[in-house]
């Protein structure tokens, strides 16, 4: 009952209350200014004897209703009260889901939650199944769905928590863009509650080692793994013809799935990939980046909003099922092109 009068509350525009408090504001400054209209009754014109008779119905009227008047002036001045206050302890929560029989349960310590934005598109999937280009419409359908929950901005902070394959969740964090903050939830393995990450100005512990390995080529194509939870290995990547091809390696020394706990863990480690990605991307001249990733939803959101269509080559993010790399998202391409099936080893 708290939660729906908090939506309805926020909901109300806050013009609409600052226009009604001046507007009350104005009707109670002048109802206690003494004034006499008796001079115009030297006027014998008939619309100001009508003017007189409509001032004093008024006058009756405002009277008779005063104590309403007087009501709504204050509920209004608590309303704006409220509001400010709500706005200032308020979350929008951008929420997804693309796996079967999986359900999103968050927490937060915010007075007001916005949780209206639920996409469950698991039965989408489902349906599917590996009809791998036909995943555009999906892709499609989460494009259209940043717009929309980027479109009013009423809250103060904006988060993002779901369970979705790894190409849609690299794919919304681009298209959300890191001009507005988002806050991050993690589900640890043992809990089923997801819970924000540790704000960058909390966290005061170590993070493992993220180490790095580079085997250059001459080659415009760079391949690229990532693994936090489990280890990507060369064999896994047998599709992306390693051998002919650049190939960075981005490596934590303890791996699981909540290695990732914080914000500033998650920045400290884009840092890193972003600055050696885009220095191979200079000096082999790189045209395409291949990407697979074995990271938390988390981690993989914030990667997604470091990307740029304006600074990086192209990229492609794959999801990886039934033992082997099968399909992924082009990140910068329209919806309707955006999927790519991998059958066969990519060319040098």
């Amino acid at each position: 009952m708290m939660q729906k009068l908090k939506k309805i509350l926020i909901k109300i525009p806050f013009k609409v209350l600052i226009i009604y408090f001046i507007l009350s504001s104005a009707v109670i400054i002048l109802d206690k200014i003494p004034y006499d209209f008796s001079f115009l009754n030297n006027f014998e014109s008939e619309w100001v004897v009508n003017l007189i008779a409509v001032i004093k119905d008024l006058r009756i009227f405002y009277y008779n209703i005063k104590w309403i008047f007087y009501l709504l002036f204050f509920l209004d001045i608590i309303i704006i009260a409220f509001k400010i206050i709500l706005k200032n302890d308020s979350i929008k929560i951008m929420i997804v889901n693309t796996f079967e029989n999986t359900k999103v349960n968050i927490s937060t310590k915010y007075m007001y939650e916005n949780k209206d934005f639920y996409k469950d598109l698991s039965n989408d999937v489902k349906i599917l199944g590996d009809n791998y280009l036909s995943y555009a419409g999906i892709v499609k359908e989460l494009d259209k769905y940043v717009e929309n929950f980027m479109e009013k901005k009423e809250e103060k902070y904006y988060a993002f928590a779901g369970i979705l394959h790894t190409p849609y969740i690299l794919r919304l964090g681009y298209k959300v863009g890191d001009q507005t903050y988002f806050k991050l939830f993690h589900k640890k393995r043992d809990e089923d509650i997801f819970k924000l990450l540790i704000d960058k100005e909390e966290y005061s512990g170590n993070y493992p080692e993220l180490k790095v390995e580079k085997s250059l080529k001459e080659s415009n194509t760079l391949i690229v793994s990532i693994s936090t939870t489990f280890l990507i290995t060369e064999e896994q990547l047998n599709r992306f013809n390693i051998e002919s091809n650049n190939y960075l390696k981005f490596e934590t020394i303890d791996k699981g799935f909540d290695i990732i706990t914080s914000e500033k863990q998650i920045d400290y480690y884009k840092d890193i990939i972003f600055s050696n990605i885009r220095e191979i991307v200079r000096i082999k001249k790189i045209k395409q980046i291949h990407l697979c990733i074995s990271s938390s939803v988390a981690f993989t959101f914030a990667l997604g909003q470091g990307f740029s269509k304006n600074y990086d080559p192209n990229v492609i993010i794959y999801n990886y099922e039934n033992q082997q790399y099968t399909w992924g998202v082009n990140l910068f391409e329209k919806a309707e092109n955006s999927i790519v099936k991998l059958e066969e080893k990519i060319i040098k």
